[in-house]
């Protein structure tokens, strides 16, 4: 179940990453959320899993 969720996350992760990375790309306004959103995940994942 572990890795089970692990590997979830792990696919929602790179969903997340190519979707925002189209996003700002196309609308660099969006760049600074982006690097929020992302920075603020990875402190969870790093809480989550440390």
């Amino acid at each position: 179940m572990y890795d089970g969720y692990f590997a979830w996350k792990l696919v929602l992760l790179s969903i997340i990453r190519s979707v925002m990375f189209l996003v700002g790309n196309a609308h660099p306004t969006f760049t600074k959320i982006y690097y929020l959103i992302k920075s603020k995940f990875y402190l969870t994942v790093e809480i989550n899993y440390v």
